[in-house]
């Protein structure tokens, strides 16, 4: 596979200023708006689309396996934000704002923690993770403490 190295470096100004809106929006409003979502789907298109022209003219056709990856990703990303919704453990803004990140960290910034098809799945463990151990001493606390 092709590494995108120019994905990184163009996405990484994008996913600080999404993270620091929508954090505040958050914070502020409650709400995580679809234009930022959106904008992070259209950047994406883009940086992926410049990546690959760059690319080609440089060292010819761009690995096809790239695309398809990336699609079975942002699928993957749906469904389980979709689901992580319904089940009550996400709100809707989380889910479209996991989608969103999905989109924008180009696949190569996994390349030392992929999991299959669906590379953004590490989102998810490290998001989990650190609630799970800060529950589970929760917990732990309390059975102490009755």
């Amino acid at each position: 596979m092709v590494t995108f190295d120019l994905m990184d470096a163009f996405s990484i100004p994008f996913i600080l200023l999404l993270g620091i809106v929508t954090s505040y929006s958050d914070m502020k409003h409650k709400k995580i708006r679809n234009k930022w979502i959106i904008a992070s789907f259209f950047y994406s298109a883009f940086i992926l689309a410049v990546t690959s022209i760059y690319v080609y003219t440089k060292e010819g056709m761009p690995n096809l396996s790239y695309y398809s990856l990336f699609a079975i990703n942002i699928l993957s990303a749906l469904f389980f934000g979709v689901m992580l919704w319904l089940s009550g453990m996400w709100s809707a803004g989380d889910a479209k704002l996991f989608l969103a990140y999905s989109a924008l960290i180009p696949l190569s910034t996994y390349k030392w923690g992929s999991i299959g098809t669906f590379p953004s799945f590490i989102i998810l463990i490290n998001t989990f993770t650190p609630a799970f151990v800060f529950f589970f001493f929760k917990v732990l606390e309390l059975k102490r403490n009755s």
